[in-house]
């Protein structure tokens, strides 16, 4: 798997009209690079990776949450962290489901992260 990728995208700059009712649009290029597959700028998740990351106090992280997330995002991933802790624990992805209320394939893929080694969830899961 690759881990980045790069993007070019063309963002239009400038736009000028002519006598002829043409529309001549002058292009910027823009590189940038992104994270895994799901096109997530670097730079920015990086970014908010650090502001986290400098945050003490738990109750200001679930402000700048409750600030940058809407409600239903907010409970999706707090369902997906019961949903890792509860896979942690060793219960079936079956039980899972049903006691969730969510999709085996949502399911399936919090285990595959649970079964690599590397994984950041899983040694923090050990640690608590």
């Amino acid at each position: 798997m690759i881990d980045k990728k790069y993007s070019f995208s063309f963002d239009p700059e400038y736009y000028y009209c002519n006598n002829n009712g043409v529309t001549i649009i002058v292009f910027s290029y823009t590189r940038q690079r992104f994270i895994n597959k799901r096109n997530i700028p670097m730079n920015e998740l990086d970014e908010l990776s650090s502001v986290i990351a400098s945050i003490k106090e738990p109750e200001k992280i679930r402000t700048l949450l409750d600030e940058l997330l809407t409600q239903a995002e907010l409970r999706n991933l707090s369902l997906r962290w019961k949903l890792m802790k509860m896979l942690k624990k060793g219960l079936s992805q079956r039980k899972i489901a049903s006691e969730l209320g969510i999709s085996l394939c949502k399911i399936t893929r919090g285990s595959r992260i649970l079964k690599d080694p590397d994984s950041i969830t899983g040694s923090i899961l050990d640690s608590i």
